[in-house]
């Protein structure tokens, strides 16, 4: 490997004008090298070879463990490779290797949301089960129920048809005594 200097004396040289031959006899390198080095936009870096780990063996002994109980956490994992496979290094290499093998994000049961004022409102239509008699037949009766997160508040207001007229005359009705529109 080539050191940062070489490579910035091998550029220098080459950005006042010397062939890559001349470069090559006045320093002492291969013309090929003179070449790379003046084509390479970066200095050569020393890159250190991936080592292996100690887990690498029992890698499939961990994925069978959280397919079995995905919430599984590294100590569980740890005393079972100690106990079962003669593991003998730490937590914190078994809970950086559970990080990676996990799938990202999971899944939640729940999660919390919060609104400012005003922020939302929650509008749904939904069909009332009983049909009352209006003027001697049934009719179906619909509601459009507003509500908002932030208070709680809520309020339900009713039509005999599902039209966007019905919609906006409901839906107007619910906001504007809320003072917004």
């Amino acid at each position: 490997m080539r050191s940062a200097l070489e490579w910035a004396q091998v550029r220098a040289l080459a950005a006042d004008g010397v062939s890559q031959r001349e470069i090559a006899a006045r320093l002492g390198i291969n013309r090929r090298t003179v070449k790379r080095l003046v084509e390479a936009d970066e200095p050569p870096r020393y890159e250190r070879a991936p080592s292996g780990s100690i887990l690498d063996a029992l890698e499939p002994v961990i994925r069978k463990l959280i397919e079995e109980c995905p919430e599984i956490k590294a100590p569980r994992v740890t005393e079972t490779l100690r106990d079962d496979y003669g593991y003998a290094g730490s937590v914190d290499l078994v809970r950086k290797r559970l990080a990676a093998l996990r799938p990202a994000g999971g899944e939640r049961a729940a999660q919390r949301t919060g609104y400012r004022p005003g922020q939302v409102m929650q509008v749904d239509w939904a069909e009332m089960p009983s049909r009352p008699r209006v003027w001697g037949r049934e009719r179906r009766v619909y509601a459009l129920i507003c509500s908002l997160p932030f208070s709680g508040a809520a309020t339900a207001h009713f039509t005999f048809d599902m039209t966007i007229e019905s919609f906006l005359e409901e839906w107007l009705d619910a906001t504007v005594p809320a003072g917004r529109v």
